[in-house]
C-alpha cells in the first residue's frame, strides 16, 4: 500500500504494476548474491549446519488423491481451508471497493486503511501460532492448543459483522483488521493440522488438494459477492454477516470429523495398496 500510494502521487495508476515488479527483480538480485548452499555459507556456525543436517528430508511420496481421500484427517483440512479461503479472498480483493464505495476513499488515499488492515493481518499470522504454541508448553493436549486458538481466532473475526453499519474509514479498518489477523491465525493453525495429522511426506499433497478445492470455490465465490452487490445496490452487510460467522462454523465442522486432532493410522508407504477402512469409509 505504501508503494502504491508513492507511486500514486506523480505517475499513472498503471505504474503501481510496473515499480512492483521492478522491485521483486531487485528481490531477486539480492537474493541471488546472498543466497548459498548451508555448507558453502560462511555465515552459518558449525553448530547451525550440523542442526541443519540433523533434520533428515522426508521421503518422497507419491500418494494419489484418492487415497487421501479415504481419511478424515484430509477431509477436515480441506473443509477447514474451503470455508475460510474465499473469505479471505474476499478481504483482498473487496476491501479498497468497499471503501470506495461506503466511505468514499480515493484510491490515492487508502494507505492508512490498508496499512492498518495488513499491519493487524501480520499480527494475527505470528500471534496465532504463537497462543497454540504456548498452550502446548502450558501443558495442554495438542487437540486443546489447536483447537481453543483458532476459537479465539475465529471469535476475533466475528465483529466484522457490523463493518457495513458504521460510518468512519479508521473503525471499518480496524474491525476488517481484525478479521484477516483471525484469518492469518486460524490459517496458521488449519496449516498446522496438516503436519500434525499426516506424514511428512503426504504433507504437500493435502496441502495442495485443500488449496485446489478452495482456490476453485473462491472463484465462484468471488463471481457470487459481484451479483449480489449488482443485485443489493452495493449492500456489503449480508457478506460480511457470512465472513463473520464462516471461521466458527468451519472450526465447528473440523472438530466433527476428527474431534481428536487425531493423526492418520497409514504411513502411506504402499501407495498402491488400500489402507485398512474396516472402521468406515473414512479411516482414522
Amino acid at each position: 500500500p505504501a508503494i502504491a500510494w508513492l507511486v500514486l502521487g506523480h505517475l499513472p495508476w498503471q505504474s503501481v504494476f510496473v515499480v512492483a515488479g521492478a522491485l521483486g527483480f531487485l528481490w531477486l538480485a539480492w537474493w541471488l548474491v546472498r543466497y548459498k548452499d548451508p555448507e558453502k555459507n560462511p555465515r552459518l556456525s558449525p553448530e547451525e549446519l550440523q542442526y541443519i543436517r540433523s533434520d533428515t528430508p522426508a521421503a518422497q511420496m507419491h500418494v494419489p488423491w484418492s487415497r487421501l481421500l479415504l481419511h478424515k484427517q484430509t477431509w477436515a483440512y480441506v473443509v477447514g481451508t474451503m470455508m475460510t479461503s474465499p473469505v479471505w479472498w474476499f478481504f483482498l480483493f473487496w476491501i479498497p471497493g468497499f471503501f470506495h464505495d461506503k466511505e468514499h476513499v480515493n484510491i490515492k488515499h487508502m494507505l492508512a486503511p490498508m496499512v492498518i488492515i495488513y499491519g493487524m493481518a501480520d499480527l494475527g499470522s505470528i500471534g496465532g501460532g504463537a497462543l497454540s504454541s504456548w498452550f502446548l508448553r502450558s501443558g495442554w493436549s495438542l487437540n486443546a492448543a489447536r483447537k481453543v486458538a483458532m476459537l479465539i481466532c475465529a471469535l476475533v473475526v466475528t465483529p466484522v459483522f457490523f463493518t457495513s453499519h458504521v460510518h468512519n474509514v479508521y473503525l471499518a479498518s480496524i474491525l476488517v483488521g481484525m478479521a484477516c489477523a483471525g484469518h492469518q491465525g486460524f490459517s496458521a493453525n488449519l496449516f498446522t493440522m496438516a503436519s500434525d495429522t499426516m506424514p511428512m511426506g503426504v504433507v504437500g499433497s493435502l496441502v495442495g488438494l485443500g488449496g485446489l478445492v478452495a482456490s476453485g470455490i473462491s472463484i465462484f465465490v468471488s463471481v457470487g459477492v459481484g451479483w449480489l452487490l449488482h443485485e443489493t445496490h452495493n449492500s456489503y452487510w449480508l457478506i460480511f454477516a457470512i465472513a463473520s460467522s464462516a471461521y466458527l462454523i468451519a472450526l465447528l465442522l473440523i472438530h466433527l470429523i476428527n474431534p481428536q486432532w487425531q493423526p492418520a493410522h497409514d504411513d502411506f508407504t504402499e501407495a498402491g495398496k488400500p489402507p485398512d477402512t474396516s472402521s468406515g469409509l473414512v479411516s482414522s
